[in-house]
């Protein structure tokens, strides 16, 4: 079948379904769009699947995702055939404004007028007639080389440190949209994690910032995971991002483990699985690469957050001042408080004496005390040898050991890179 036989079947078919008095203005006009979208998915990328929602979704999800292999590749929002796309209102305009800034190919329809976004910017438009019985070749074509542009994308592959920023914070600020829309929901999951962090560490937290809170935990912790995974590109998904967060941080880990489990809500899977997909398919080798050049810095899950806020809210890490000290400054201020512990106050064994109380008031992700630890861990070593290095880290670190931070996300992220400093130390 040509795709203007398949556009002159659906056009009929939503003409007569649209007659139907018991016919809705938008579910029942689904199916069609189904059957067009599979009509050019056979003619256009025979490898796609497009999966569709039965119903309607009032927390915001797209109404379609397109995937390849497994790895999403565009989303599809259906509005009603009386839509005008071009002047959107109230909660459709506000939904398809996110959907169209924050996913890298979006097709937005009302079944009649096409539009596709790419990167935020509509690049293409295409019209069906509303009343006309049947179209021409010509009359299609546009539509024709839309949904074949669409449908040919290829999965997002990224290889420097700023795309991945970009593509991460992007997702990140759709998913934050959607934990929020979730709060509102008094059956969400995520009112058990809001109560929960209210109880242990902020008791005023606002609902709107526990959810941009839950965001950038949820993709930092998923950048962080990605780069301590070492298998195969396809075997990076939620499942083994959680397996990644140690056990000395339960709190983490408690929130990744719920994103191993196929029980998620409808409104944040989708997106973290796309931001998942984004991440199993970087060329991180070259990421982490480009990352220690730009930046000279060695340990990208400590520092990329700097690079990751300025594209997620640039706004905030000015006000908040999240510029972080370079690696050799923070060495050498390290080293020289362990010095003068030594020389001036009768510490032989400098930061890891066990009187020596350590405090960082701005912490940050943790980079002093990342590199307090690594002193520490080097002094225990050689005076009383790798064997008691486990008990140590219990009994005459952990105890003395203090860092505190405005933001959430920072602290998170410090938290998440301590314990996976110390696990992989041996404790």
């Amino acid at each position: 079948m040509t795709f203007t036989a398949s556009c002159n079947a659906y056009l009929k078919n939503l003409q007569q379904t649209s007659a139907n008095p018991e016919a809705t203005s938008e579910l029942s006009l689904r199916p069609h769009l189904d059957v067009l979208l599979q009509d050019a998915i056979a003619l256009f990328a025979p490898g796609l699947q497009a999966v569709g929602e039965a119903r309607a979704n009032e927390w915001g999800r797209p109404d379609y995702v397109l995937t390849q292999n497994g790895l999403p590749v565009g989303y599809v929002e259906a509005e009603k055939p009386s839509a005008d796309l071009r002047h959107l209102s109230g909660h459709a305009k506000e939904q398809n404004q996110r959907f169209a800034a924050n996913l890298d190919r979006f097709l937005l329809t009302n079944h009649y007028h096409f539009q596709l976004f790419e990167n935020g910017e509509c690049v293409a438009e295409a019209h069906l007639p509303q009343s006309a019985s049947r179209v021409s070749a010509a009359q299609t074509q546009p539509l024709e080389d839309l949904l074949e542009r669409f449908l040919q994308s290829e999965p997002l592959s990224v290889a420097t440190a700023k795309e991945l920023a970009l593509h991460l914070a992007r997702r990140t600020r759709q998913m934050a949209f959607q934990a929020e829309l979730s709060l509102q929901d008094e059956n969400s999951s995520l009112q058990n994690d809001l109560i929960a962090f209210r109880e242990v560490l902020l008791p005023d937290l606002p609902a709107d910032e526990f959810a941009d809170l839950y965001a950038q935990t949820i993709a930092y912790g998923l950048f962080a995971a990605r780069c301590e995974f070492h298998g195969a590109k396809s075997t990076f998904t939620r499942m083994a991002a959680a397996e990644a967060v140690p056990k000395t941080n339960p709190f983490l880990r408690a929130m990744f483990q719920r994103l191993g489990v196929f029980d998620l809500e409808p409104a944040i899977q989708w997106i973290i699985d796309d931001m998942t997909a984004v991440l199993a398919n970087a060329d991180m080798a070259n990421v982490l690469e480009d990352f220690q050049k730009q930046s000279g810095r060695e340990d990208p899950v400590v520092h990329f957050y700097e690079t990751f806020l300025a594209a997620y809210d640039p706004a905030l890490r000015e006000v908040r001042g999240v510029y972080y000290t370079p690696e050799p400054v923070v060495s050498y201020i390290v080293r020289s408080v362990h010095l003068l512990l030594q020389s001036h106050f009768g510490f032989d064994t400098g930061l890891a004496h066990e009187k020596a109380l350590i405090l960082d008031p701005a912490t940050g992700t943790g980079s002093f005390l990342f590199e307090t630890v690594r002193q520490i861990e080097q002094q225990v070593r050689r005076q009383a040898g790798a064997s008691a290095w486990k008990s140590y880290v219990k009994d005459h670190l952990l105890g003395r050991l203090f860092g505190f931070e405005l933001l959430a996300a920072p602290y998170a992220v410090a938290h998440l890179k301590l314990a996976l400093q110390l696990e992989n130390s041996g404790y």
